[in-house]
């Protein structure tokens, strides 16, 4: 899914509660790795960064998106005399590559359709020249919506 594809699902002007574009929420620089990466390092760094989503690259493109959930699939689908063989398979093998992306001037309520509507969790986000620029999650949105909401009570007055 490209971008063209998430602006054919415009309903209107952006949504007033949903404030905000993607470049203004999403998660910089992406942690990037090469699609020969092993599953057991992908891990490692999701577990060392406190991301769930990794951008896989080769040769200076990113090509596809692997979450811990693409992992742990894949961790279940083994069996227990294939621990080390899991530990060196390439992250590539589980990854999704079929990636929808938005621009970063792409409204909140955009993304968040386009996370619904693709079944995805995370999105690259791309800037003018179309290099990645960062990556926005649902969480990065949820954490967005829920401390958007408290700092505009705070600035209303209205948390006192």
């Amino acid at each position: 899914m490209t971008s063209s594809n998430v602006h054919a699902w415009r309903s209107g002007p952006p949504d007033a509660i949903l404030p905000g574009t993607a470049g203004e929420v999403m998660s910089a620089p992406p942690i990037t790795v090469p699609v020969d990466t092993s599953v057991d390092e992908a891990l490692r760094l999701m577990r060392h960064h406190d991301i769930h989503h990794l951008l896989l690259e080769d040769r200076s493109r990113i090509v596809a998106v692997v979450s811990d959930r693409n992992l742990a699939r894949a961790d279940v689908a083994r069996s227990s005399t294939d621990d080390e063989r899991r530990a060196q398979r390439p992250v590539f093998q589980v990854a999704q590559f079929q990636m929808a992306w938005v621009r970063q001037d792409t409204s909140l309520q955009e993304v968040a359709r386009c996370l619904l509507l693709g079944g995805v969790s995370s999105l690259p986000v791309v800037n003018e020249a179309g290099e990645v620029a960062g990556i926005l999650t649902s969480r990065d949105l949820l954490r967005h919506m829920a401390f958007g909401h408290l700092q505009r009570l705070w600035s209303s007055g209205a948390a006192a």
